[in-house]
């Protein structure tokens, strides 16, 4: 989380991807890790104006919060306005 805080997000990315593997039924987790993919899809799209790269990390995080969603759990409100976030985002780069 020290990476994301800090604006790293491919950091931050890389180290909860790992931590997922560990602990694939965290919800805490993967919304943190959908908020990194989330945190740096905005800026390879507002930024770096690279769409692709955007458009592959808002489908990253899509990943996380729906595919990978332990089953029986309920999102957090946090979890839901990721979710959101990422389907404005899919919108706003398809």
């Amino acid at each position: 989380m020290e990476a994301f805080r800090k604006g790293d997000s491919t950091q931050a990315i890389n180290l909860m991807t790992q931590a997922w593997r560990l602990a694939p039924a965290d919800p805490a987790l993967i919304n943190n890790l959908a908020a990194a993919y989330i945190q740096r899809g905005v800026y390879y799209h507002n930024v770096k104006k690279d769409y692709p790269k955007a458009l592959g990390d808002y489908r990253e995080a899509l990943f996380y919060l729906e595919a990978a969603w332990p089953q029986g759990i309920p999102r957090s409100d946090v979890g839901t306005k990721n979710l959101a976030i990422i389907k404005s985002n899919l919108d706003g780069v398809m």
